[in-house]
């Protein structure tokens, strides 16, 4: 029982860091699964995030999405097509992290990484505007606070996942 409660608390963190920066999500899973079974996810589209030149540029991605957060032109990760975004991958990611052990955890991975990403998705969006209007901070500091919380979280689930 106890194993079953600690794939479902990580498979519930990678879905949180998906709804906070979903690229970073994306990065773990290209790191996790570069340390793997070769032949694990081999003929799957899956199998791309486990090249190093993917998972170079999922770095690089990192970066762009951290520093376009910060821009006024940004739309909200709550509006449809961001939020959809980060569901959909905090789903995959879920049924990832739990199939290894069993394909019948697939399906329950997913609803916990997609929901634990529509839930930080919305609580983050709502902590960091209304921290910056209340305590009077510029957003893009509150970002860069937002991004810490997203590397210590994402350093977290990478380590557990060793």
């Amino acid at each position: 029982m106890k194993r079953s409660y600690n794939i479902y608390l990580q498979t519930a963190k990678i879905g949180a860091v998906a709804g906070m920066r979903s690229m970073v999500a994306i990065s773990l899973l290209s790191g996790h699964l570069a340390k793997i079974d070769p032949k694990t996810l081999q003929n799957t589209p899956l199998a791309l995030l486990k090249t190093p030149t993917a998972n170079t540029a999922l770095k690089l991605a990192v970066v762009g999405e951290m520093l376009a957060d910060k821009m006024p032109f940004t739309p909200a990760r709550t509006a449809v097509l961001p939020l959809l975004w980060r569901v959909v991958w905090g789903a995959l990611l879920g049924a990832v992290t739990t199939s290894g052990r069993r394909r019948s955890e697939a399906l329950p991975g997913a609803l916990v990484g997609g929901g634990a990403a529509l839930f930080t998705s919305y609580f983050f969006y709502l902590l960091r505007v209304r921290g910056a209007e209340r305590l009077h901070i510029p957003d893009a500091l509150m970002g860069i606070a937002e991004d810490a919380a997203v590397l210590a979280l994402g350093a977290n689930v990478a380590q557990e996942s060793e």
